[in-house]
């Protein structure tokens, strides 16, 4: 499955639980066209990437416990500082280092930039 088709089914998703608009388990895999199982992993995969979603039985729906939004966009342009906000509530300092082994994310920057350079683009 393309990352395109991915993110589409998680802001759908996002969608249906901002308007406890899911139903039940079945009701959701139905608007999603999926089998029950993948919409458990969606929203097993949506949970990890810090999604508070919980399953409400008055309403028979899943909802958000805690306020909050997705973040609209994988890419950010340096220097905005409300963007890089909302991704550092994405990863804590302590989550990106356990995620990428360790390391900061300022390791990872210098060795792109020590890597890439010029030449690389048009060679």
């Amino acid at each position: 499955m393309s990352i395109i088709k991915y993110l589409k089914r998680i802001r759908y998703i996002d969608f249906l639980i901002r308007r406890k608009a899911t139903g039940n388990i079945a009701s959701l895999a139905k608007k999603l066209s999926l089998s029950k199982r993948s919409t458990f992993l969606y929203l097993s995969e949506m949970k990890e990437l810090g999604f508070p979603i919980q399953y409400g039985n008055d309403c028979d729906c899943y909802y958000y416990n805690e306020n909050g939004k997705i973040v609209n966009s994988l890419f950010v342009k340096d220097g905005n500082q409300q963007n890089d906000h909302e991704l550092g509530k994405i990863l804590s300092k302590d989550e990106y280092k356990k995620t990428f082994g360790g390391k900061s994310p300022t390791y990872f920057q210098n060795i792109i930039e020590q890597t890439i350079t010029h030449h690389d683009y048009f060679s």
